[in-house]
């Protein structure tokens, strides 16, 4: 490939040609609303939804009393598929105001809005707690309350100790607020059953667990439900599995023997998706006179809901920034009235990247000395947790070069000592922050076919990062063939197993499948193993896409890519470890193996 390649959907995006979640329109589409409760906590004693049910349009008002068709998913992060394990409509309980209390459907999108807002509701209330401070919260120590190994805290040497008697310490707390990714496509699902089975359109970060999820709910085969996510309006998390949702959507359609599409209006996505929880953070480092760090200790409050325990994972990122000799870091959950939070970008541990830096910050100025400086003496090779060398680590090369690029050495350390001509006050600041690098189990098919075409199923959603011009690079630069002769269909469970594409990971884990498929696909055609390949004809740019079952297949290739790890923990999510499902009978296979840190993401094929 002589010139770079363009975004292979670049065009049809700003065209308008890519169809996202909600943009599908098929015949005799009914739309959906919400009416959500008006109190933070409590329960609902009456519901009156004559005047929903007296608009224009409407045909069916599901609500709590209507709970019997309705099952919950079971949280994500506990063994279930869902964002949260509490699915409204089921009962009149109100854990977290926003939360839905009726579902209207009706012929237009206007109508079922309208009627939405006349749904009336008396509640019996109750005292709710939302701050990590507020009267009423339930405070857990994480590791007594999740099984052990699943974010744990981090105990080396004797930090207490080590910090009493260091001759220099610092004790900072940095509070952070919950916050909303609220990406650019709302939440949106469009639910069609043909007969039995039930085709969902939905944008989200984890296909798989959306299907699992609601044959959970539905009480139904697996195989009955297929779930199409080409496209997504940015992930950031929040699509990490099943929305509360597209299950009432489903219920809806079934019931009304039509498809339903329900989007969920920006001021209730927050409330109807999981965000970053408030967390505090504890930071105490002791240090020598000249900066060389001896102690640290990491404590953190984080908020959970009420009926789900989201997992703190900062310690484990924070105790390894350094060498530090003796690190404790120890999380704790506090229970509030708010639907589960969950993972949002930045990463997860950003918050607690903020207050550690900050904190090391603070160190160099009470010891006089640079904070590049005091970072790079404070440099390691080695884990300070587990004892063993890093395989590369380049912090150091890293805070060098960006000194030498910014002109670091012009920085004068006295706060509010830099000024521009014009008076005004500039501040320079540097931080580090670590995350790990993952894979997950992915599974690809690639068919060459003998008008030119090459088609590629792989595991994985696109959520704007260019996960299928990546793929497509890797084919057209491994078989020598035309970037426009390559189809890519991720995000489709019909196809091949989806996992949760989230952290990082999801290209890191489908490329790698995909090449491996490539190599099988060379092995068959007796191709070298690299070089153009003269058995696959690139196709004209003007030919016209041939459907699948027209075309005559030259050869299909199918790849597993596994990870290590346990997939036993029961803190492990099905929706994300069930085994993906074998190539058909005709498809060469193998498989190979790639290794990742234990995680979430270690077990999490994706099914």
């Amino acid at each position: 490939m002589s010139q770079p390649l363009a975004r292979v959907d670049a065009f049809d995006k700003v065209m308008g040609a890519v169809q996202f979640g909600a943009d599908r329109v098929p015949p005799g589409l009914a739309h959906g609303a919400l009416a959500v409760a008006t109190i933070g906590r409590g329960r609902v004693v009456r519901i009156d939804t004559s005047a929903a049910e007296a608009v224009p349009g409407v045909r069916l008002v599901l609500t709590p009393r209507d709970g019997g068709e309705l099952a919950s998913a079971g949280f994500v992060m506990a063994g279930g598929h869902g964002f949260q394990s509490l699915q409204p409509l089921t009962d009149d309980h109100v854990a977290y105001r926003g939360q839905p209390i009726a579902l209207v459907v009706a012929d237009t999108p206007h109508a079922a809005a309208e009627a939405a807002a006349l749904v009336q509701a008396e509640y019996e209330a109750e005292p709710l707690s939302v701050d990590l401070d507020a009267d009423g919260v339930e405070v857990l120590d994480q590791a007594a309350v999740i099984p052990a190994g699943f974010f744990p805290d981090v105990d080396v040497g004797d930090a207490d100790a080590a910090f009493a008697r260091s001759p220099v310490r610092v004790d900072s707390v940095f509070d952070c607020p919950p916050q909303h990714a609220c990406p650019m496509e709302l939440m949106a699902a469009v639910a069609e059953w043909n007969g039995d089975t039930l085709t969902v359109h939905e944008a989200t970060q984890n296909a798989n667990a959306v299907r699992f999820g609601l044959a959970t709910q539905l009480g139904i085969d697996v195989e009955r439900v297929r779930v199409l996510s080409p496209y997504a309006g940015g992930g950031f998390g929040n699509r990490n599995s099943l929305q509360a949702h597209t299950c009432l959507a489903a219920v809806a359609a079934r019931r009304l023997g039509r498809p339903v599409k329900l989007v969920v209006p920006r001021s209730q996505m927050f409330h109807d998706a999981s965000f970053r929880p408030a967390s505090r953070h504890r930071v105490r480092l002791g240090a020598t006179v000249d900066g060389r760090l001896q102690a640290a200790i990491h404590e953190v409050d984080q908020q959970t809901s009420r009926h789900d325990l989201f997992p703190a994972n900062y310690v484990e990122m924070t105790s390894r920034l350094y060498g530090i000799p003796n690190f404790r870091g120890h999380q704790r959950l506090v229970r509030t009235d708010v639907q589960t939070p969950g993972y949002m970008r930045a990463p997860h541990e950003h918050p607690a990247a903020f207050a550690f830096e900050c904190a090391i910050d603070e160190l160099a100025y009470a010891t006089g000395r640079d904070p590049v400086d005091l970072r790079l003496a404070n440099d390691t090779g080695t884990d300070p947790v587990s004892g063993r060398p890093f395989s590369s680590r380049h912090l150091a090369a890293c805070l060098r070069r960006g000194a030498e690029r910014f002109g670091w050495a012009n920085r004068t350390l006295e706060p509010g000592s830099m000024r521009l001509a014009d008076g005004t006050l500039v501040g320079w600041g540097v931080a580090a922050g670590a995350y790990p690098g993952s894979a997950v189990p992915t599974v690809a098919r690639l068919r060459a076919d003998d008008d030119g075409t090459v088609s590629v199923q792989v595991g994985g959603h696109e959520m704007g990062q260019g996960i299928r011009t990546a793929i497509v690079e890797t084919v057209v630069r491994d078989l020598g063939v035309a970037a426009d002769s390559v189809r890519v269909d991720v995000g489709d469970t019909a196809a091949v197993p989806q996992h949760l594409t989230a952290g990082s990971w999801g290209t890191a884990s489908a490329l790698p499948a995909v090449h491996d498929a490539l190599q099988e696909l060379r092995r068959s055609l007796d191709l070298p193993p690299t070089g153009p390949s003269t058995c696959v004809p690139p196709s004209p740019r003007s030919a016209a896409p041939t459907s699948r079952s027209r075309r005559k297949p030259a050869l299909q290739a199918s790849h597993r890519r596994q990870s290590t790890g346990s997939a036993a923990e029961p803190w492990r999510s099905p929706a994300l470890s069930s085994p993906p499902s074998p190539p058909s009978a005709s498809s060469p296979t193998s498989s190979r193996s790639a290794s990742n840190r234990p995680s979430t993401a270690s077990t999490c094929p994706g099914s």
